[in-house]
């Protein structure tokens, strides 16, 4: 995972329905405290937790980024609704170990932009979403 993250050259952050002090130590335990550079966001700093947007919204509003513009990595169907209901699009992650065989088609049907099964995937995924996004440029 810390490889494929620090191989992309987007601001990241990190959204969770946790909170901070927990999610503060994931990501130690990741090794991914450079990478996050201090952006962590947690249920405990918003008003209402996913499915709501609220976390997401305020990561975006944080980096200075367009909810449009912004991409979300998600395992859970609740925080597929709430980047959906941010605004912003999704690749839904199936490679976790507490994750059925049949959840990729649930978050198929949700509405994600794409569906990666391990993390060396997420480089090759980020690039092709950028450059349609960029009309193949």
């Amino acid at each position: 995972m810390k490889r494929a993250l620090e191989s992309i050259d987007l601001p990241l952050a990190v959204a969770s329905n946790s909170l901070r002090h927990s999610v503060e130590s994931s990501v130690r335990r990741a090794d991914l405290v450079a990478r996050v550079a201090g952006h962590i966001f947690s249920a405990d700093m918003v008003a209402q937790p996913k499915p709501a947007p609220d976390v997401y919204l305020l990561a975006a509003r944080t980096l200075g980024v367009a909810p449009e513009r912004c991409l979300v990595i998600e395992d859970s169907a609740t925080g597929v609704r709430a980047a959906l209901a941010a605004g912003m699009r999704v690749i839904g992650f199936t490679g976790a170990s507490h994750i059925p065989p049949s959840h990729g088609e649930t978050l198929s049907a949700l509405g994600v932009t794409a569906l990666i099964a391990h993390m060396d995937e997420l480089p090759a995924t980020v690039a092709r979403l950028r450059a349609a996004a960029n009309g193949g440029q």
